[in-house]
This record gives structure tokens, C-alpha cells and sequence, in this order.
């Protein structure tokens, strides 16, 4: 759900009508009744019928599934629910609806679950008294599921509306739906066994040695999609592929001697049992041919494959061979737009997720699922073929490869960390270069996004970068997830704070927050990513922080340089409004428009001081001359005089030298 749901968007005027309620005569409260859609009836009459259960009798007797989706903008659905009210759907096609409904009922773990909660269905919009009664209740509706299944595609006819791109990936997600799949559970045996399959019917030579090469040594299968392989800078797959075919015809292929079984019988090598060499790892730094290797490949001084496996720092001539002329045949196109198919719907997969997670509501509603770790995540876009997803001919296949399932996020995987260390997708900088200089392992990349996004945002990164169309919205739900959930005096206590910009959302949290996270925002709001510097009173609160900016700044915590500030004392950074000023006598007493100038009152440890020579420049880079001049700086004249003079600029620093 997204910050467009007009559920989320009426919780302030909810907060804001109980204060202008004359007060009235103590009454009965009756039980919440939470709304619930019928799974079996969407999936075989596809129709939505709803029944109402008190909630405080769900935990005990009711299995229900609760979605987490974000909102698309599509042509209104009008619904009867048959409990009293005309739902309006826009967020999402009803087909798209009953097919997650069936895909449910096939679903190993959800299969005996009877009901699903959708706010777009759920929620009667038009009630104002069951709308509000159901925002107070949000909380509780997804605590009390027995899973909850994020679909971040939820919206995905809006997406094919919007750009015919989307289209077009989403067609290739559909088309190759098993291989991404098996690929997203990491199921390498099942995707040993669909990639063996698709050489066959692409007509590839049934040739060990050329098969081997195919799928070992070029970026198009299984071992690209999954395991980190960096490549000299002139690595080029498309001629790989093209040159691995080329010598095929000649007959003059061999297998690489680390694949090469005992006995010699090449005949009984297989794609299946060579990639069982490496079915462990997530990230292989190793396991590429040797140059060795490589020259048993062709006698070929500009062979392609030279360059598989090296580093881009690497020196090697450059090989006049790619200027020559591609003949793709059948099989090898087929090779190559298999591979860029699935590259792209993974790469999808992962930006609709970050689209996703950066909803503030959805975030109250992933975090929520850490309490029972039960979530559960699918994308409509991938529409599974039963009869042959499940492999069940595979002799030594694991349970997970013979059951329909969800992908599940485990937020307590100890494997998580191995994928966190890793720097390839760790800046948009570094993202650029995996891909370019390496296999780049879309897998690898999906999960490290899922995992950032989901396991490792901070409080500030979720308040501060997470997309919400009215600003208080933050505080309503990232901050009864956080330590400062004891700010929330009353239900209505984020409305009487009046925030409407994210200065003011800024400020607030430099007036809530401990130590430690209050010096954090004032660094990266200061940071080099940050734009917008020292143009609006007050700059701390004013600049655009970076999307790309971690909010946890990397010296507070150096023991080799020990931080500057005080982080377990209140009184290191404090915030302060100064009062309006006035001119004049009382009878043409002016104020001034100062009553926004707040300002930071920093208390470092220790102090140091610059001495200005006559060649010293001082620059303000960042700052206006205007607000110096409000601020009744002359930034020229003082300047100027403190260089002539070798004066002193007092000079706080962040972090000091460890004295021994």
C-alpha cells in the first residue's frame, strides 16, 4: 500500500475530529469486526464475497492472509462485498486478484487458509466511523495474520499501462517463470535440470565439452545469474557465445581439465553434475578457468574466453576480433536472449521491491511481520506452469523443489551476512561497475536489495527517505516502530506538532531524538551527496539529503579516532528558536520574520583553532551571502580582516587524534 491509500491519508483528520468531539455518555463498545475475503470463491467463481468476524476471535479461530502491496491508479472497480457496503477498487485488476487467490490455494503453506485481508476490499472507504475504527485496528490486523504476502506488483496492469517497457519485461517474467522461480529459492539442481532442457530444445550439439562451456564459462546460465565472476575489461559475452560456437564446428572443443571426469568418459559428464561443484556458494571470487584452461579451449591467440574470469586491472592486447562481423545462429540467439530476459526481470523484480519498501505504511507493515517472522512475497507477473515447475522426476531433489512456494524472508538467515559484506551493489557506483566488469549476479543482487531494504534500514533512513504524500505520515508509522514510540503521548499527538514539510519533520526529530542519531542527521544533512546547501534559514534542516547517504556516519564509533562529541549527553546538540526581535518605539513597534531562524547549540569535547595566513582563503562554499546577511554576517570585510590580520578561526572537529 502506498501513501495514495486514502485510508492512511484520513488517520490525521480521525486524530484531529476526537479532539472536536463534545464529550458523550460512556457507551458499550462493541467488538472490532474485521472483513475477510473468501479465497475459494475468488479463485473458482472469481467473486468477491466477504464475511465479517469479530477480531478479537481471529487469533484463536480464523486463519487469515493479510496482503502488503502498494497502489496503482487504474479505471474504478465497483465490488459489492455482501457485508453492507460498495467497495471501489483502483489500486489493483481483479484478475490479478484471483489469480494470486488460486496461486494461494496451490501454495504449500497457505493452501489451508481460507481467508485473505486487502484494505482495497476490507475497508469500507465510505463509512467514515468503520473507516476510522479500522485505522485504529491496523496494527492488529496484520499481527493477527497467519501470514503476511507482500506482492510488490501487485499494481502490475497500472505498470503495463504506464510505460510499454514495463510491458515488455513483464511478458519475458511470464515467459521464462520457472527458470526465475527456481532461481529466486536457489534451487540449483531444479535450474541444472530446466537449463539442460532449453539447450535441447534450442537444438544445441549434445556435446559435453560444448555444453560445459556454454554453461560454465559464459554469463548466460545458471553459474552468471548466481555466482560473482570478475572479467577483464574486454570481456565481451555476446562474442564469447559467438566464438564458443564458431570452434564447436571445428570440432576443436574439449572439456576444461577441472571438468573432465575420471576415466575419461566424457560421454556421462553432464551440466547437472559439473555445476554441483560450487552448488554452496553465493559469492565465487574463484572457480574460472585458468589460462591454462582457456588455451585448451582453441589453439586461438584472440579467443574470447582469455578474458573470462580476469580482473579489468589486468593488462591483455587487444583482440581485433570483435570488430569482426556476429553470425548468430539459431541457437546461439536464443542463448543470449534467454539470459538477457531473465537479467532484466530480476533486475525489475528488485527495483519493484525497493518501490515497495519505501512506502511508509508498508514499512509499519514488513516491520511488523519481524515479530513472527511469517512473511511471505510473490509477484503476479510470474504465472507458474504446475506440471512442469515442481520437477518431479529429479532423483535427488530436496522437498522444496517438489512443493509450490512462495519466496519467504527469513529476517533471522545467518546467511544474510556473507551477501551484506559484499561491496558489488553496494553504491550506484559500485552497481555500475559489477555490472560491466563482472558476471553480474542478479541473484546476488535481489537478495542484497531485499535484504537492505527489509533487515538494515535504520530509523532515520526510514523517516527521512521513505515516500509518503503527507509528511506526518512518517511519524503515524515509522515511529511506533522505534525507541521514540514514547513521544506518542495521545493518538492525536503528531497532529498538534503541525508537520507539513520535511523541515519541519527535520526539526521535530532534532528535538526528539538521542544524541547519537541527532549528529547523524546533522552529517549526512551536511554530507557531499547532500544538495540544496546553505540556501534556506535553517540549513541544518533545509539541505535534500542523498537517497544514496548511509544515516549512520562511520566515525562516531572509531576507536583509532575517537569522536569529538559527547554521544551519551543530552546537552552535545540541542535545538533552539530564536525569539522574534522587534524595532521601533512601542507605538511603531515592528516584529521581524525571525520566529523561524531555530539554531543548533553544539557542545563538543575539545575546541581547536586555525590560524588564517595572508594567503589563506576562506571559502563558503555552501552558503548564501544573503542569509549571512540576515544573519548580520559581513562574510567579506570579516574575512578579509582576520586573513591581513593572521586571525583565528575557532574550529570544531568531528573526531580527535587517539593521544597514547
Amino acid at each position: 500500500m502506498t501513501e495514495k491509500n486514502p485510508l492512511k491519508r484520513r488517520f490525521e483528520e480521525v486524530s484531529s475530529d476526537d479532539t472536536q468531539q463534545p464529550p458523550q455518555r460512556p457507551q458499550e463498545q462493541k467488538p472490532f469486526q474485521i472483513v475477510l475475503v473468501d479465497i475459494e470463491k475468488a479463485t473458482h467463481k472469481h467473486e468477491i464475497h466477504c464475511v465479517e468476524i469479530p477480531l478479537e476471535d481471529v487469533a484463536e479461530t480464523v486463519d487469515y492472509v493479510a496482503l502488503s502491496y502498494r497502489w496503482g491508479e487504474l479505471q474504478e472497480t465497483m465490488v459489492d462485498t455482501q457485508v453492507g457496503y460498495i467497495a471501489s477498487i483502483t489500486s489493483f485488476h481483479l484478475n490479478d486478484f484471483y489469480k494470486l487467490c488460486q496461486l494461494m490455494t496451490l501454495e504449500a503453506d497457505l493452501q489451508h487458509i481460507k481467508y485473505v485481508w486487502v484494505d482495497a476490499i476490507c475497508v469500507d472507504q465510505t463509512n467514515y466511523e468503520r473507516r476510522k475504527a479500522t485505522i485504529y485496528q491496523m496494527t492488529n490486523i496484520y499481527e493477527h495474520a497467519t501470514y503476511i504476502v507482500a506482492v510488490p506488483d501487485l499494481h502490475g496492469a497500472y505498470l503495463k499501462n504506464t510505460l510499454t517497457k514495463n510491458a515488455d519485461i513483464m511478458e519475458g517474467s511470464h515467459h521464462y517463470t520457472n527458470d526465475i522461480y527456481h532461481l529466486i529459492h536457489g534451487n540449483a539442481e531444479a535450474l541444472a535440470v530446466i537449463e539442460n532442457a532449453f539447450l535441447d530444445v534450442a537444438n544445441v550439439p549434445n556435446n559435453p565439452a560444448l555444453r560445459q562451456w556454454l554453461t560454465k564459462y559464459t554469463d548466460h546460465f545458471m553459474d552468471g545469474f548466481m555466482k560473482y565472476k570478475l572479467h577483464a575489461m574486454d570481456y565481451n559475452p555476446v562474442q564469447a557465445l559467438d566464438h564458443i560456437y564458431e570452434t564447436s564446428q571445428r570440432s576443436c572443443v574439449t572439456l576444461p581439465k577441472q571438468a573432465v571426469p575420471s576415466g575419461g568418459d566424457h560421454g556421462s559428464t553432464s551440466a547437472l553434475e559439473i555445476h554441483h561443484e560450487k552448488t554452496e556458494e553465493t559469492v565465487d571470487h574463484g572457480g574460472s578457468p585458468s589460462s591454462e584452461e582457456v588455451d585448451h579451449h582453441c589453439d586461438n591467440t584472440d579467443c574470447p574466453l582469455r578474458l573470462f574470469g580476469k580482473g579489468p586491472v589486468e593488462w591483455s592486447p587487444r583482440l581485433f576480433y570483435y570488430s569482426r562481423p556476429i553470425d548468430h545462429e539459431p541457437w546461439k540467439q536464443l542463448i543470449y536472449d534467454r539470459s538477457t530476459r531473465i537479467r532484466q526481470s530480476m533486475e525489475f523484480l528488485a527495483d519493484l521491491i525497493v518501490d515497495w519498501s519505501s512506502r511508509v505504511w508498508v514499512i509499519s507493515e514488513y516491520s511488523i511481520s519481524k515479530k513472527k517472522n511469517n512473511l511471505k512475497f510473490w509477484f503476479t507477473q510470474l504465472e507458474p506452469d504446475m506440471d512442469s515447475l515442481l520437477l518431479p522426476d529429479l532423483q535427488h531433489s530436496s522437498s522444496k523443489n517438489k512443493r509450490f512456494m512462495f519466496f519467504r524472508f527469513d529476517f533471522t538467515d545467518p546467511s544474510f551476512s556473507a551477501i551484506l559484506n559484499t561491496n558489488f551493489f553496494a553504491t550506484s557506483q559500485y552497481t555500475y561497475n559489477t555490472r560491466l566488469f563482472s558476471s553480474n549476479p542478479v541473484y546476488l543482487k535481489f537478495y542484497y536489495t531485499l535484504i537492505r531494504q527489509l533487515n538494515e534500514q535504520t530509523f532515520l533512513e526510514m523517516i527521512l527517505k521513505s515516500k509518503a504524500s503527507k509528511n506526518e505520515d512518517r511519524f503515524y508509522s515509522i515511529l511506533p516502530l522505534s525507541e521514540y514510540k514514547s513521544k506518542l503521548l495521545s493518538k492525536n499527538e503528531v497532529h498538534r506538532w503541525n508537520i507539513n514539510t520535511m523541515m519541519s519533520v527535520k526539526l521535530k526529530l532534532f528535538e526528539i531524538m538521542n544524541t547519537r542519531d541527532k549528529l547523524n542527521l546533522l552529517f549526512i544533512s551536511g554530507n557531499n551527496s547532500a544538495s540544496n546547501k546553505g540556501t534556506v534559514l535553517p540549513t541544518f534542516s533545509s539541505s535534500t539529503i542523498s537517497s544514496s547517504t548511509r544515516s549512520n556516519h562511520p566515525y562516531l564509533d572509531q576507536v583509532k579516532y575517537p569522536c569529538n562529541f559527547d554521544l551519551y549527553n543530552d546537552a552535545t546538540i540541542t535545538l533552539h528558536q530564536q525569539q522574534p526581535s522587534t524595532t521601533g518605539t512601542d507605538d511603531t513597534e515592528t516584529k521581524h520574520d525571525d520566529a523561524d531562524l531555530y539554531y543548533l547549540n553544539l557542545r563538543p569535547k575539545e575546541y581547536y583553532t586555525k590560524v588564517l595566513t595572508k594567503t589563506s582563503v576562506p571559502t563558503y562554499e555552501h552558503a548564501s551571502l544573503v542569509l549571512f546577511k540576515r544573519l548580520q554576517i559581513n562574510v567579506t570585510n570579516d574575512a578579509a580582516a582576520a586573513a591581513v590580520a593572521g586571525g583565528l578561526i575557532l574550529c570544531v572537529f568531528l573526531f580527535m587524534v587517539k593521544k597514547s
